[in-house]
């Protein structure tokens, strides 16, 4: 079976870093401030350098269609609709699977740096 981890921003700004313990306990034994917008769920995914890639990371990566590279930028989030961890690169409009992207580089997340995503 797969861990499942949550990381959130603290009142100070510091990242918290969850267990396989689930959303309800977690909030439960929280015994400080948190910013509940930054709660985000690990992928299981690692970048090029080993980096973990957590919902709501701003990633660069390479998707290959038809023999062509393209190099694509955007923020990492689940898809209900599609039951698995998308890139999306233009919200609503335009987004790929995480396991069609390679060499995936993080490079911030919206919540720390938000200009990142429209850069």
């Amino acid at each position: 079976m797969r861990k499942i981890e949550f990381r959130v921003l603290d009142g100070f700004g510091n990242w918290r870093f969850s267990d396989d313990i689930g959303l309800d306990t977690l909030f439960s034994r929280l015994e400080f401030e948190y910013r509940e917008e930054t709660l985000g769920q690990f992928t299981g995914i690692k970048d090029k350098k080993g980096k973990r890639i957590w919902e709501g990371d701003i990633i660069k990566a390479i998707l290959e269609t038809k023999g062509d590279e393209c190099r694509v930028k955007g923020v990492v989030e689940y898809s209900d609709n599609h039951a698995c961890w998308v890139l999306v690169i233009k919200k609503n409009v335009e987004f790929v699977p995480l396991h069609q992207l390679f060499d995936l580089e993080k490079i911030g997340n919206i919540h720390e740096n938000p200009k990142l995503a429209l850069a």
